[in-house]
């Protein structure tokens, strides 16, 4: 368990750094490469939405997105990312 508490403890103490560091991450391949497999206004299950980035792209394009991570100050700046709750 001490492996799973040192990762944990990270992403708390650097949510800022770690929102900084991928919210702009160009992640455009990927996530065409998913949407291909679903239909156009589908119901997204986002586990794990670290700074919201993909989310708002999935939102953008018309997806339903429901977005949940563990972290409450990562879940606070998604939230003001993607305008809705995480």
């Amino acid at each position: 368990m001490e492996a799973v508490d040192t990762t944990l403890d990270h992403y708390q103490k650097n949510a800022e750094l770690f929102f900084e560091g991928t919210v702009s991450a160009d992640m455009y391949d990927a996530r065409t490469c998913f949407l291909c497999m679903l239909q156009l206004q589908a119901y997204i299950l986002d586990f794990g939405c670290g700074s919201g980035r993909d989310v708002k792209a999935f939102l953008d394009q018309g997806y339903w997105v429901d977005a949940i991570n563990g972290f409450p100050e990562l879940c606070r700046m998604a939230d003001d990312l993607i305008g809705q709750p995480v």
